[in-house]
């Protein structure tokens, strides 16, 4: 057969040089037929890596976020290339496992306000351990990232958790507690649908070809 069963198609950067020089050097024992395949199939490549490039990742979200929202990243900068799926609220770190991956969290510390009021000692005592808790479980779900909606019941981040974010390069960011959180969702959500709404073109466009 023309193409190796060993051969194997990774949609990167690197796909439409990769896939054209396979074609030129195996074209001569190609039917014309099959040209026309390798054709459909090399500007499919060049579609998707296209569209790679266009989905909506946390750096993106971040140029567009950080003035009208006033979104700051305080770690985990390394991060930033992932993708966004979708924007997730959630006051308690164990719903965690409802997550698909990809979601970026967002939280404003009232489970922490409340569970200081229950065990009858300060916040800022609780806030490491609650803080490092929420990340471990949302990165480990293959969460993209985490917003603390901070100025109510979180005001800074501990320096302990940047570093620790810094370290699994899991973005952190902040939202200043006079933006409001539904806004800033509704807004992510309607990147994400429009993002999502191109890969159908895409699609669409190659099952028509």
């Amino acid at each position: 057969p023309i193409l190796n069963k060993n051969l194997s198609i990774y949609v990167n950067s690197n796909v439409v040089q990769t896939f054209a020089i396979y074609c030129k050097q195996n074209l001569k024992n190609v039917h014309r037929a099959s040209c026309l395949i390798f054709q459909k199939v090399l500007f499919f490549c060049v579609l998707v890596t296209r569209w790679q490039k266009m989905a909506l990742t946390l750096n993106t979200l971040l140029n567009f976020s950080e003035t009208p929202f006033k979104l700051k990243l305080v770690a985990g900068r390394e991060g930033l290339k992932q993708t966004v799926s979708w924007i997730y609220y959630t006051e308690d770190p164990s719903f965690s496992e409802f997550i698909r991956g990809g979601e970026l969290a967002i939280t404003t510390g009232l489970l922490l306000k409340r569970k200081s009021e229950n065990e009858g000692i300060n916040e800022s005592e609780n806030l490491c351990s609650f803080l490092k808790d929420f990340i471990e479980k949302f990165s480990s779900h293959n969460a993209s990232g985490l917003i603390v909606n901070t100025g109510k019941y979180i005001f800074e981040i501990p320096q302990e958790i940047k570093t620790y974010c810094d370290q699994i390069n899991f973005p952190l960011f902040t939202m200043p507690w006079e933006i409001h959180t539904v806004d800033l969702m509704q807004e992510i959500g309607n990147m994400i649908s429009a993002d999502n709404q191109n890969s159908h073109n895409v699609e669409k466009f190659f099952y028509r070809a």
